[in-house]
């Protein structure tokens, strides 16, 4: 086994500056610190299980995150998991610019969609970090755990071909091309409609915006006005689903009898909302095990940096909002 006193030779510096690398970062300067950790790594020092206790979560939407019903959960199961491990936590909107105010910070995970430009300063600083549901493209150059939708849309869309529903409108709330959560999305209909031989000339997609509710009931509006005959519309997550229903509740429209409904990611709706008197069929996004499999990635990231992706599989749900139109 590499001993402290090797790393220091191979460093040229003292055993107490090694030392200072793994317990007292703060003493050492980011060069020197990064020279000594980089030895230990080429040389297998981290072979053995270091000790980790602080982590990094940074995520930097506070209200979306703490309040909505996605992300929240999440992030709940990544404190749990971290208290059963006895791990600290510190929690950060920005990355710091200086690297002082992290050091002593064994890793990141980085919560959300939208954090891949406030992460990439961690890339500079040689932070170990994991994206934690994150799909856009600039994603790539990270280790990531994120849920593989493919699956599960490529179930929900079979199920309402065999249900009978050709004419189907997609909402989505995804306004980037490159983003693999969507793209995975769209070419899981599109490969489910022609597995199925069926025609997609009448599935049509609309585009909302997720950070702007009231856009669901414009394209509630588009699609009622401009596709008479659709039978079933998709929804690329449950929040738009549960406001197209009451819209079209307020329209006087039943869902399922005469508009089926779809969701995706199946959240829990808050304790003090009524449920929805049609439980929702929707694609099952598993927030717990992701939050869990997210810190036991990050522990395996930290010892030797190397890049790991892990995709977590979705699944169909059947609830009551889908009509079947034909036996």
């Amino acid at each position: 086994m590499i001993t402290q006193k090797e790393l220091a030779k191979k460093c040229g510096v003292s055993v107490s500056a090694v030392s200072a690398a793994f317990k007292r970062p703060q003493h050492l300067s980011r060069e020197v610190r990064e020279k000594i950790l980089a030895a230990a790594l080429d040389m297998g020092y981290f072979s053995a299980k270091t000790e980790v206790k602080n982590i990094g979560l940074l995520f930097n939407n506070f209200h979306d995150h703490f309040f909505g019903e996605y992300y929240n959960e999440i992030i709940y199961g990544i404190m749990e998991r971290l208290s059963q491990l006895n791990l600290r936590c510190q929690i950060f909107n920005k990355v710091p610019e200086k690297y002082a105010d992290i050091c002593e910070l064994h890793g990141f995970l980085v919560v959300g969609n939208n954090t891949v430009s406030i992460a990439k300063p961690l890339l500079d600083f040689k932070m170990p970090t994991v994206l934690v549901e994150c799909t856009k493209k600039e994603a790539e150059t990270f280790s990531r755990i994120y849920f593989d939708n493919y699956s599960g849309v490529k179930q929900l869309t079979d199920y309402l071909l065999y249900c009978g529903h050709h004419n189907i409108a997609v909402l989505n709330g995804e306004t980037d091309p490159e983003d693999f959560f969507w793209k995975n999305f769209q070419k899981a209909i599109l490969d489910s409609f022609a597995e199925n031989n069926v025609s997609s000339t009448h599935m049509k997609f609309y585009q909302a915006d997720y950070s702007n509710i009231q856009t669901v009931e414009l394209n509630i509006n588009k699609i009622l006005s401009t596709n008479k005959n659709v039978s079933c519309i998709m929804c690329s997550n449950d929040l738009f689903a549960y406001q197209t229903l009451k819209i079209l509740s307020g329209y006087g429209i039943k869902v399922p009898e005469q508009i089926s409904l779809t969701g995706f990611d199946g959240i829990n709706l808050p304790f003090y909302l009524n449920e929805p008197e049609v439980k929702l069929t929707t694609v099952f996004a598993d927030r717990t095990d992701i939050s869990k499999q997210a810190v036991d990635l990050l522990l395996q990231v930290i010892p030797d940096k190397k890049m790991r992706i892990v995709k977590m599989e979705t699944k169909l749900l059947i609830g009551k909002s889908v009509k079947r139109l034909r036996v």
